[in-house]
């Protein structure tokens, strides 16, 4: 694991991430505030493909990133990204989709984050 580790924190670089918070206002309209903040991460294998739909035809696309997991000394690691927060890479909005720790979520060595293209 060390000279995975090792490779990922040498491709890592830090990277914008914008939080998306939704809230109902009394009209029953959604709400939305967001916040930013970084992380480094090596973003890899974007992807794009088109596909058919009912109304036409739409481009998804998905996207790959790891991060080193960093402890607070205690054995506890908390997930450095939350599921739907977003990020833009080569001028495309992508959402987080899953994180998974490795060789576990309990005691990672470092997180493997999957994202999907927005429409």
């Amino acid at each position: 694991m060390g000279g995975i580790t090792r490779i990922i924190s040498a491709r890592a670089t830090a990277k914008t991430f914008t939080s998306v918070s939704q809230t109902k206002n009394s009209l029953d309209q959604t709400d939305e505030t967001t916040s930013e903040y970084s992380e480094d991460m090596w973003l890899f294998d974007p992807e794009e493909r088109t596909t058919s739909e009912v109304a036409g035809e739409r481009v998804r696309g998905d996207l790959g990133g790891l991060i080193i997991a960093e402890g607070d000394g205690s054995g506890n690691y908390e997930e450095p990204v939350e599921r739907n927060d977003r990020i833009v890479h080569g001028g495309v909005e992508y959402e987080v989709d899953t994180i998974v720790g490795v060789p576990d979520d309990e005691e990672p060595n470092y997180w493997t984050i999957s994202f999907i293209r927005r429409q």
